[in-house]
């Protein structure tokens, strides 16, 4: 990605609870699944822009350190490709 491109955040959670509606407001979406994990990314846009704004990827990582660790590593080294 260069400069001009929208930067690429990581969301991740103990709980589903916790993503809210950030995947509902995405768009864009694709799946990336690593066992039990399911990585959803997409692109944001802020109302009124026709280029998106931010790539987001959120994933739901469970309870514990080793559980987050795991899936902190998953999302890091995703690249985020369009379709």
């Amino acid at each position: 990605m260069s400069s001009d491109s929208p930067m690429h955040i990581g969301l991740l959670c103990a709980m589903p609870e916790e993503i809210g509606t950030t995947i509902e407001n995405l768009q864009n979406t694709f799946e990336t699944h690593w066992g039990d994990l399911k990585i959803i990314s997409g692109e944001w846009y802020q109302p009124g822009d026709p280029v998106p704004s931010v790539y987001i990827s959120a994933a739901w990582s469970g309870w514990g350190k080793v559980s987050a660790s795991r899936a902190a590593t998953r999302v890091i080294s995703k690249i985020y490709r369009e379709k």
